[in-house]
């Protein structure tokens, strides 16, 4: 089992303030959950790397158009979550 399936929504809320605060060189303090990831200047370039990012950290498929629809970090954090508790939840084969 992915040790980070069971990675909670406010942990994966937080790694994602962390990480965009990082791109922008700006205090954590300074993001917040329920702003627009436009507002933090998420351009394509930045979409398709944070994506990515998201991607590798937590082991999931995302379509590349997701953060268009997740416009926040609490709504992103909405889908990364319940997407690692749906492969935590589902049973394995056999």
């Amino acid at each position: 089992m992915n040790e980070l399936a069971a990675t909670d929504r406010e942990s994966v809320c937080r790694w994602l303030t962390e990480h965009i605060a990082r791109h922008r060189k700006a205090d954590p303090a300074t993001i917040g959950p329920d702003v627009p990831l436009a507002a933090y200047g998420l351009d394509s370039v930045l979409a398709v790397t944070l994506v990515a990012d998201i991607e590798e950290r937590y082991d999931l498929l995302l379509e590349p158009d997701t953060l268009w629809e997740y416009r926040t970090i609490a709504l992103l954090a909405d889908l990364v979550s319940a997407r690692l508790n749906a492969t935590t939840d589902s049973p394995g084969p056999g």
